[in-house]
């Protein structure tokens, strides 16, 4: 059942307050910023090895910093960190003030839908909180390839208490930021919940700036989306058809849009619970207000009442207590 009226959902309230509060996206000019000289809670990835000139490969440096548990502190690097796989983060990892790059070289956009080519992996973390802030992550996609889509600049699986902010992402494969769960492996698997995705630039990725396929209690907000492509849309909730996965509790709140057309008539936010996914909680308390911006309206079959047109739903599996309002179409 979808309805634009009233909700009671999580963050919902706080979310369009704070969305009227925004604050700049990342950008040049950030202050200046280091960990206090010998504090044991942070490492220098350049103290493993990292270059950053661009032509060496820094995978090993960043995976051997990141082993040690330790908050990862990234320096201004003369180029950028130059990756040829992902880095699994076990605690945050902070920019200097200057938006260091750290880019992806040979991304194909795993096609056999591993992780070798995402550039930070977050997955099983359930401490009291791991931060992405202050970089700028290039996934290396050349606007053309489509050799396949599951290259993301951060992926975040079977985790809690993430936040994602004062980022630029850019060119991935896959998505921007990709939040899911898959229940194979040894691994406890479960749905992440408390992920904040807020205060990024997200822009020009294959798929989706924004996708959750599984997730609980998801903020999304005051970032700059840029999506150039027709592929997907530029936040995707949409489970895959396992039978367990299911999206709850999410608000999508003060972003700013630059959406192309979306393929099919799809809307630049789009719910889909596709069929084959009935033994799954049924996915919904969805909040979109407070965005703004530029995208094309959803077909009319697909729109959501009072999102003006910012949300589109694909007629498949229900969703429960979607809320659209104050999104503003600017001409």
């Amino acid at each position: 059942m979808l309805r634009a009226g009233r909700l009671s959902i999580l963050a919902g309230v706080a979310a369009l307050a704070a969305a009227a509060s925004r604050t700049q996206a990342p950008g040049p000019g950030a202050p200046a910023w280091a960990p206090p000289p010998g504090d044991p809670g942070w490492v220098d990835v350049r103290a493993f090895g990292a270059v950053g000139d661009g032509r060496a490969d820094d995978t090993a440096a960043f995976r051997a910093a990141a082993a040690t548990g330790k908050k990862l502190f990234v320096p201004r690097p003369p180029a950028f960190y130059r990756l040829t796989g992902y880095v699994a983060l076990r605690s945050s990892i902070r920019g200097d003030g200057s938006l260091p790059t750290i880019r992806m070289d040979g991304a194909d956009g795993d096609p056999d839908q591993g992780h070798a080519r995402n550039i930070l992996v977050i997955d099983g973390y359930t401490g009291p909180g791991l931060t992405v802030r202050g970089l700028r992550l290039d996934g290396g996609w050349d606007g053309a390839g489509r050799a396949g889509e599951w290259s993301h600049c951060v992926q975040v699986t079977s985790s809690r208490n993430v936040t994602i902010e004062e980022n630029v992402l850019e060119r991935p494969y896959g998505d921007c930021v990709f939040i899911g769960h898959y229940a194979e492996g040894s691994a406890p698997a479960f749905p992440p919940s408390r992920i904040v995705v807020r205060n990024n630039t997200l822009a020009r990725p294959r798929r989706c700036a924004v996708a959750i396929v599984s997730g609980e209690g998801v903020t999304v907000q005051d970032n700059r989306i840029v999506k150039a492509n027709d592929y997907v849309a530029a936040i995707g909730l949409e489970p895959d058809p396992l039978g367990y996965q299911h999206v709850d509790g999410v608000a999508i709140t003060g972003n700013t849009f630059d959406v192309a057309p979306i393929a099919f008539g799809g809307g630049a936010v789009s719910l889909n619970d596709p069929l084959g996914n009935e033994a799954a909680p049924r996915s919904g308390n969805v909040l979109v207000g407070g965005n703004r911006g530029r995208w094309t309206p959803a077909a009319g079959y697909l729109r959501l009442p009072g999102s003006g047109g910012l949300v589109g739903v694909l007629p498949n599996l229900a969703w429960k207590n979607v809320v659209a309002r104050e999104n503003v179409l600017v001409p």
